[in-house]
């Protein structure tokens, strides 16, 4: 049953659906777990995001390799990389979620994150500087 709720989650658009980020927290932990059992890559949920947002294939790395600040999410243990970008006809912050695995990152996904979004994360304590 579990894995069913995730491959709906997965294949729509949770916004559509009108998930809160807290959601979309629940959400990514569940796809935690769903890959460990499973064995599911999550860039599948990348692509899907790419799709559904519009954003250019190439700009997950982009942002990842030029950031310009670093986070650690305490409530995820993902880490962010955030960069002003193009995006969507004028100039937006751009959010990746990563994750470290040794020597390797995996991306988990990209969307552009309002600067009072950023500053209330960094200012509630939820994500911590890294410094580049």
């Amino acid at each position: 049953m579990a894995a069913k709720f995730v491959h709906l989650v997965t294949t729509q658009s949770m916004k559509t659906l009108g998930f809160s980020d807290s959601a979309h927290i629940l959400y990514m932990k569940m796809m935690q777990g769903y890959k460990a059992i499973c064995n599911c890559d999550t860039r599948e949920h990348l692509k899907l995001r790419i799709k559904l947002r519009g954003i250019p294939y190439a700009m997950p790395k982009e942002v990842y390799e030029a950031a310009e600040e670093r986070y650690y999410d305490t409530s995820t243990s993902y880490y962010i990389a955030i960069k002003k970008l193009n995006y969507a006809g004028k100039m937006r912050t751009m959010a990746v979620t990563y994750n470290k695995h040794g020597n390797k990152i995996e991306i988990i996904t990209i969307h552009p994150i309002k600067e009072s979004q950023e500053e209330k994360r960094i200012s509630g304590g939820r994500w911590m500087r890294i410094w580049i």
